[in-house]
């Protein structure tokens, strides 16, 4: 009887670990746009069949690079580049607006802040856990590079 048991074990065992493997091909990305500084990679925008990829440096790492990156759909392009391209010339320190993104889940908060007498958005990428990461200071050229507008 302990023999017959053993053997339908082994038997069991031996059969689930000749799985099959799945190979599929990765879609190749076409690069919409790059922001890469002296050759210090910041931002980039690639575009699937299904969707767009923002990859960014995290912003609150100084020295080393720890990429982030969120996914929003073909229909919301015009839309969340309008966010990052547009100057709001109304725009005050301290202003702030949070903006959903359904695919993925999570949201992009946007803190309008001052530097050197111009005021730039600061952007933070977050999700449940909280803020994943920032975005690094661009001015309107580089987000507008970024986005394939210029």
């Amino acid at each position: 009887m302990k023999k017959t048991i053993l053997l339908i074990v082994l038997v069991l065992t031996s059969s689930v670990s000749f799985s099959q493997i799945e190979i599929k091909k990765n879609e190749t990305p076409v690069l919409i746009g790059k922001i890469a500084p002296m050759g210090a990679f910041m931002a980039s925008l690639d575009k699937y069949s299904t969707h767009y990829s923002l990859t960014f440096n995290d912003a609150k790492y100084k020295t080393i690079t720890n990429l982030k990156s969120f996914i929003f759909s073909i229909e919301d392009f015009e839309a969340i580049s309008s966010i990052f391209t547009k100057e709001d010339p109304n725009a005050k320190k301290g202003d702030s607006y949070t903006v959903k993104l359904p695919l993925d889940g999570g949201s992009l908060y946007i803190q309008y802040d001052s530097m050197l007498g111009k005021i730039y958005p600061t952007i933070a990428y977050t999700d449940t856990a909280g803020i994943v990461g920032i975005f690094p200071y661009f001015t309107n050229k580089q987000y507008l590079k970024l986005f394939g507008k210029k």
